[in-house]
């Protein structure tokens, strides 16, 4: 198998500050009104980014184990879940998928030894859970530090300011993260149902012509939530990249009767 690079970002791999974050781009300052704390909240909302950050990448790392584990069906809600009937017929066993895009992953990682480059469920099981295990250690910290950084600060660090900050970090920071990761997740859902329907119609011994049929509209189903996922992407790019410089640059013009006022703080 060739070996594959995930298109997700490892969020352990950097502890840089994120740029909207950045002093030069000014979005924070203007946003928080230009606290006297200023560079104190930059830092929690640092953390803050970091902390939602590690929370979407367990989602989408738990996703994968479940499909792995067979613990899909039971996780889901009624929402996700195929009929009760199939699912009895498939009783025999808790039905277990490992992605090729897990296994891409394994074998493009070279802190991982793969023999002939055959990727077993054991490998995928260790890697996952390895890797969800070093997430939540690190989210640990995080929401320590967190925590820590907020009680500094005393009673200058109210309920409403907790809140802005929060609100910056899912807008700036956080939402086209949490579309392309959902999105993400939702393709791991597809194809474990996917190949927990052709289980099932194999056991069946179903026709070729109900395979082909199911098939396609398993694609079909597919194609669609992926074109959702695009759209929605693209909007939130659109407002996030657009309509933000807009509205940072839209000034209000003062009265021309103010202006003849040489006393500033009047005016």
């Amino acid at each position: 198998m060739k070996k594959l690079k995930s298109d997700i970002a490892d969020p352990l791999s950097s502890e840089e500050m994120p740029d909207y974050l950045l002093n030069d781009s000014r979005t924070f300052e203007q946003y928080m009104d230009e606290s006297p704390s200023i560079e104190d909240l930059r830092q929690i909302a640092y953390f803050e980014h970091k902390s939602a950050l590690i929370e979407l990448h367990l989602l989408f790392w738990t996703a994968h184990l479940n499909s792995g584990t067979g613990q899909l069906l039971i996780t889901e809600s009624a929402a996700w879940q195929i009929s009760k009937s199939s699912t009895r017929r498939i009783g025999r066993a808790r039905f277990q998928y490992w992605s090729d895009k897990i296994k891409a992953i394994i074998l493009a990682d070279d802190q991982v030894k793969v023999p002939n480059n055959r990727v077993t469920y054991e490998m995928c099981f260790n890697y996952v859970t390895e890797k969800i295990r070093q997430l939540r250690v690190q989210l640990t910290k995080y929401r320590t530090e967190l925590k820590q950084r907020k009680e500094q600060l005393n009673t200058y660090f109210t309920a409403a300011i907790d809140e802005k900050i929060k609100s910056f970090v899912e807008e700036y920071g956080m939402t086209l993260r949490r579309i392309l990761i959902e999105s993400k997740i939702v393709v791991i859902k597809c194809d474990y149902y996917d190949e927990l329907f052709k289980s099932n119609f194999d056991y069946e011994n179903a026709y070729a012509h109900q395979l082909k049929l199911f098939e396609k509209i398993c694609q079909s189903k597919l194609n669609k939530e992926t074109a959702r996922m695009e759209v929605d992407l693209l909007k939130q790019r659109v407002v996030h990249q657009h309509y933000s410089d807009l509205f940072l640059a839209f000034r209000i013009p003062e009265p021309p009767a103010l202006l003849t006022l040489q006393d500033r703080g009047v005016r």
